[in-house]
């Protein structure tokens, strides 16, 4: 496994196996969300905290419960790195050439950042959705972001809140949330239409 940092270096922990299963091999969306206990129903069911051992590696520290349906991350030790305090959904099926929307809702007790992406831990902890800076208030707000999956079909990338370095203040997370949006459908005409002019421009080229 290695760990990613945001300024682009690596840090070794490990090996972990490539998987050959398909994204057709694992879970499908409820509802078409492809986040499961989005909402905390069930507690903490499909979501990992301090995803790595120990879990002080990067110098972090905290805990995380559900309180009122909502999932609150108390930091004792906001560590040195971004990802030194870190609440993750993982196996989160992802297919090559698919559009998708993150969406979540998220508050502290004041004003702090967080950082949150979509990566793949199998794959050298490539951004699928890359590193987005959130500025977290006292007040609920709800954050969206849309990616395209350029990568191959990914059957286990994660959803990351990152959390460590900017602040001990805690964090509630709600209403987490990831689908995969309708094809453009002007998509293949865009194409067709890039590739008549390319060819145009390659034909009076050689003129």
């Amino acid at each position: 496994m290695k760990v990613y940092e945001l300024d682009g270096e690596y840090r070794e922990a490990g090996e972990r196996p490539i998987t050959e299963e398909s994204v057709q091999d694992l879970r499908e969306p409820i509802n078409g969300d492809y986040v499961y206990n989005g909402q905390f129903d069930t507690d903490l069911e499909y979501w990992d905290f301090q995803p790595f051992e120990p879990s002080d590696l990067f110098g972090g520290a905290g805990e995380v419960t559900v309180v009122d349906g909502e999932a609150n991350v108390t930091i004792s030790d906001p560590g040195d790195q971004p990802y030194a305090v870190q609440f993750v959904q993982p196996n989160v099926p992802l297919e090559n050439g698919e559009r998708y929307k993150l969406s979540f809702d998220a508050r502290s007790s004041g004003d702090r950042g967080m950082v949150v992406n979509v990566s793949g831990p199998e794959q050298g902890f490539a951004r699928y959705l890359s590193d987005k800076s959130v500025e977290l208030s006292s007040n609920y707000q709800t954050y969206s972001y849309e990616f395209e999956m350029e990568n191959g079909t990914d059957p286990h990338s994660r959803i990351e809140f990152n959390m460590g370095q900017s602040s001990n203040l805690p964090v509630w997370i709600d209403n987490v949330s990831l689908v995969k949006l309708p094809k453009d459908p002007n998509a293949s005409k865009k194409s067709s239409s890039d590739r008549k002019l390319y060819l145009q421009w390659n034909i009076r080229s050689r003129r």
